[in-house]
């Protein structure tokens, strides 16, 4: 029962939380605003946002086989990377990232467990660098400083994170003789963090995390060029530091999993940090809007490409040997 009544809570609150966002992006918008201000979109800076995107696939996708240890080919990392992105933008509740377990499971060796200890491990990263990065934006903004505050919450918490991760694996080495216990709550524990730690063990080396994170942080900076030019494209001003805090107030905005692409969460979230900053809302709905499409399309038809090709999960793409 309980379980019943806590997912009927978890759809319910994700209700309104779409319907919360509909609502602040339909009150008080000129459309006529809106729809002027796409009318003139430059469709040659559309297109250097796409190419953007492509070479932050391409940045994710080399941190993914980073933190596997180069298992896996990078084609298969880009490619599992590519096809999550499209079926998160098509699936609710983020349905690629259950896929992408599978997808790691087959051409990473590792198992479920630690494909999803793997995904942990990079949220963790995604969030220290968009936490820098947002930070370093709302302290030259002064409309912005809830974002400080907020910034400055996220990084304790995933530096926490971290090194919760590498103390829970830090010692899972078992020697003969061992008299850890195998029943009861520690016993449950040790089997779990015996299962997860392919996933996590790049976090014990210095190397690894700092390539990690200058991957991490280079994403970030290459979404801010995303960000930038995409307002560039509607003749809007956005410079890179509210460009920063503009990517911390989508992802706030869209950390409850909801609507495919997170429809109107998104625009939401985009929206409230521009208008914070003076930028009327019909200009500020018409960024979000543009913003959203020019992500979200490119990357899932070309996923679904990959998909209708290689399997949901690429079991149709060949499997790395396994080493005689």
């Amino acid at each position: 029962m309980m379980p019943a009544l806590r997912r009927a809570g978890l759809v319910a609150l994700r209700l309104a939380v779409v319907g919360a966002a509909f609502l602040f992006l339909l009150k008080g918008v000129a459309w006529t605003e809106v729809t002027g201000t796409l009318r003139s979109t430059n469709v040659l800076l559309l297109l250097g946002v796409v190419a953007i995107n492509g070479c932050m696939m391409v940045v994710k996708a080399s941190r993914l086989r980073l933190l596997l240890e180069r298992g896996p080919s990078f084609k298969s990392c880009f490619l599992a990377k590519l096809t999550t992105s499209a079926i998160n933008n098509v699936v609710p509740f983020r349905g690629g990232d259950v896929a992408r377990v599978w997808m790691l499971e087959r051409h990473a060796r590792i198992t479920k467990a630690a494909a999803a200890a793997v995904a942990v491990v990079e949220a963790i990263f995604e969030l220290i660098s968009l936490a820098i990065v947002a930070l370093v934006g709302a302290l030259a903004l002064h409309q912005q400083r809830w974002a400080v505050g907020t910034a400055s919450i996220i990084l304790s918490a995933a530096v926490v994170g971290v090194w919760s991760v590498k103390r829970m694996n830090r010692n899972r080495t078992v020697t003969i003789g061992d008299a850890r216990p195998t029943t009861g709550l520690l016993g449950a524990i040790r089997r779990f963090s015996e299962r997860v730690e392919p996933g996590v063990r790049a976090l014990r080396k210095p190397q690894t995390v700092a390539v990690g994170m200058a991957l991490s942080i280079g994403d970030w900076v290459l979404e801010m060029a995303m960000v930038m030019l995409c307002a560039r494209a509607i003749h809007l001003s956005i410079g890179p530091a509210l460009a920063a805090v503009t990517l911390l107030g989508i992802n706030l905005a869209i950390a409850l999993p909801s609507m495919p692409a997170s429809a109107g969460a998104f625009e939401s979230g985009a929206t409230l940090v521009l208008v914070l900053s003076g930028i009327p809302k019909g200009p500020a709905v018409a960024f979000a809007l543009l913003y959203h499409v020019v992500q979200v399309i490119p990357v899932t038809l070309a996923g679904l490409a990959v998909a209708s090709r290689a399997g949901v999960t690429l079991d149709r793409l060949a499997a790395p040997q396994s080493a005689e």
